[in-house]
Parts: structure tokens; C-alpha cells; sequence
């Protein structure tokens, strides 16, 4: 039965909508909708008397917003990687399209995010961080910079333009401009910052760690290419998930009450993630080294990636309509804006419901 259940589930997430060029199923539910979360917040929390259908309207604007700007990214990095991607045996969406065509979509993708963001309550203030995260695509992907092969900075420049400043921009701008010096206001724009830093590390770094022996036939100066598939991996677990984990449970603390469904939420699922784990022996070295090769078959990412990536935004819409029955259209809408991630990500819910923990030793990091 759980077997049935599971294939289709699968099925369900893998009719989703692509854009092969754009690389959408890559980013739109892991990043576009959790940062559409983000940005619901930040309305009900603070502007508690704008109206539904005028929330729906700024969300709807915004999620185009993020749209233009993940696909920028996504489609400049391709680009300039071709001859990286050639070399490692890897095949991107982009070779052999015309470099005028991608050129012009560039183009076309630049101007409609920053026109659209000024019909937003803090488009000023978001356009100058949007800006900048054009900025770091550039200088993390084009030569001569290319700080994708600069150590530390090219993690870290991911992270920024990746995480943190789309989740900055998702907090204020649909905040009114009077909000921006106000301390309930800015205090959980600071632990946003402090969970999604560390959080963006930790997924290029474990990008990183899984293409490690493909980017070492390329030549490729990554981090952990450089540093070392071990050192970089202890970075990932010794440091990044505490700090990650601490980062995620002042935010939802700061964002309560209308945070408190993905706050129970990301408890139980740490629980039942955990829970098979408690019985096993310390991991060996060996069994690190495993896992530094694979870490998404660790416990941080089972639980803090799929948390992000699956269960934040849909319990954070219920927390907030049963704080407000008023807010029901919320949840339609969300359909409505994206009705094959909606579904996507209740099966995802649902298979971390239903799922039978794997006790291997592996998960334990």
C-alpha cells in the first residue's frame, strides 16, 4: 500500500510545470514559493488591515518578481559554465541556443522584475537590493571575476544572491516604508538573514561536495574543489546546520502567531527524523566521508532543506488562516498562483507522513 501510495506521489511531482531553458525545476518550489511565504508573512504581520484580494494582488506581482530573477540567474550561470559543463560531461539547456536570444532574455527578464517591483509598497528599497543581486550574478559567474572560482567567496556570493537577499527582499517589500526602523520589524528580518546565510552555504556547499570529482576532471576551482571534500564537509555539519537550526527557530519565534504551524511543524518533523537515530552508534570516519560524498542523505538535509523546501510555505498559510478564517482565499490563491507546486508539496507533506524512516547510520549527520 505504501509502496502505491509513494510512486504516486512521485508521479504528481514530476508532472510540474518546466521551463528547460530557465532551469524552473530546480528553483520554483524550493526557493519561489518558500520566499512567497516569506513575503505573506510579512503583510498579515504588519499590515493586518490590507485586504485579501489586495494581498493576493501583491503576491501575485511579487511572485513574477521572483520568477524574472531566479530565471536570470539561473540562465546567465549555464551560459557562462558551458565550456566547465562540456569538460565534466555535464549537459545544461542552454548549449547551442543563440547567444543573441539569451542575451535578449536576459534583457527581458531584468527590466520586468524592476518595473514590477515599483508597484510594489517597498519597491524603492527591494530595487536597490535586487540590483545588487544582479550584481553578484555577474560577478559570480562572468570572467575575469567569476567568483565561483575565488574560494570562499563564491559560496559565499551564492548564498547571498541565492538566500539572503531574496528572503530580504520577500520581508520588505510589501512592507510599508514606515515599517523599515521599527524593532518588531527589524528583528525578524535579522534572524531571516541569520537562517538563510547559512542555510544558502550549506546547499552550494553540498552542491559542491556532490560534484566533486566531476569538477576535479574540469579543472574547476570551487571551494571544495580547492579545500577538500572532507574539510569542506566538516564546515557543512560542524558549523553551518547548528548555526542554520538556531537561525530557523529564532525567525519562527519572531514571527509568532502566525508562524506557529510551521514552528509545530518543523519540530515534529525533526522528531520523527530523529527518532530511529537515537538508538545507533556514533558515525564512524568512514561513514562521514560516505555522507560528505552524499549529503542529502543526511539528517540536516532530510530535515532542514525538506522543511524549507516542502513543508514551510503550505503550514504557514494554514497557521495563518486559522489565526484568521478572514485570510481563507489565502490558500485558494496559493492554488491559484501555482496549483502543481500546491499539490507538490502536500505529496511531499503526505510521503513525510506515511514514510517508513530508513536507520541507517548514514542519516545521522
Amino acid at each position: 500500500m505504501y509502496q502505491s501510495i509513494q510512486t504516486i506521489l512521485k508521479t504528481i511531482r514530476s508532472r510540474a510545470v518546466t521551463i528547460p531553458l530557465l532551469r524552473t525545476q530546480d528553483w520554483w518550489m524550493g526557493k519561489a514559493i518558500p520566499y512567497l511565504a516569506i513575503a505573506t508573512l510579512s503583510i498579515v504581520k504588519y499590515q493586518p488591515s490590507v485586504t485579501t484580494s489586495s494581498l493576493l494582488i501583491q503576491l501575485a506581482v511579487f511572485l513574477v518578481v521572483v520568477f524574472c530573477i531566479a530565471s536570470f540567474g539561473f540562465l546567465l550561470n549555464d551560459y557562462c559554465d558551458q565550456s566547465q559543463d562540456h569538460l565534466s560531461g555535464r549537459s545544461t539547456p542552454v548549449a547551442g541556443v543563440d547567444r543573441r536570444l539569451v542575451i535578449a532574455l536576459m534583457v527581458l527578464l531584468l527590466g520586468t522584475s524592476l518595473v514590477l517591483l515599483f508597484q510594489l509598497p517597498g519597491g524603492l528599497l527591494a530595487s536597490y537590493i535586487v540590483i545588487a543581486e544582479y550584481l553578484l550574478f555577474l560577478l559570480y559567474s562572468v570572467k575575469p571575476v567569476r567568483l565561483k572560482e575565488r574560494g570562499f567567496l563564491g559560496p559565499l556570493a551564492d548564498s547571498l544572491y541565492g538566500h539572503v537577499f531574496p528572503s530580504v527582499t520577500s520581508w520588505i517589500v510589501v512592507a510599508s516604508p514606515t515599517d523599515y526602523l521599527e524593532f518588531n520589524f527589524l528583528l525578524p528580518l535579522l534572524f531571516l538573514t541569520f537562517w538563510q546565510l547559512p542555510l544558502g552555504l550549506r546547499h552550494i556547499l553540498s552542491h559542491q561536495l556532490e560534484c566533486y570529482d566531476s569538477d576535479s576532471r574540469a579543472g574547476e576551482q570551487s571551494f571544495v574543489a580547492v579545500r577538500g571534500r572532507e574539510s569542506a564537509g566538516l564546515i557543512v555539519f560542524r558549523y553551518l546546520v547548528p548555526i542554520e537550526a538556531v537561525g530557523l527557530s529564532l525567525f519562527l519565534l519572531s514571527a509568532l502567531p502566525y508562524s506557529w504551524a510551521a514552528l509545530l511543524g518543523v519540530c515534529l518533523l525533526a522528531i520523527r527524523r530523529c527518532m530511529p537515530q537515537i538508538s545507533l552508534a556514533p558515525a564512524s570516519k568512514q561513514h562521514e566521508i560516505t555522507i560528505f560524498a552524499k549529503p542529502k542523505r543526511s539528517l540536516a538535509w532530510k530535515v532542514l532543506s525538506k522543511f524549507f523546501h516542502g513543508w514551510f510555505s503550505m503550514l504557514t498559510v494554514v497557521g495563518i488562516i486559522i489565526m484568521d478564517w478572514s485570510r481563507w482565499p489565502l490558500l485558494l490563491g496559493y492554488f491559484l498562483l501555482s496549483p502543481l507546486n500546491a499539490i507538490t508539496q502536500i505529496s511531499l507533506l503526505l510521503e513525510d507522513v506515511f514514510a517508513k524512516p530508513k536507520s541507517h547510520r548514514n542519516a545521522r549527520l
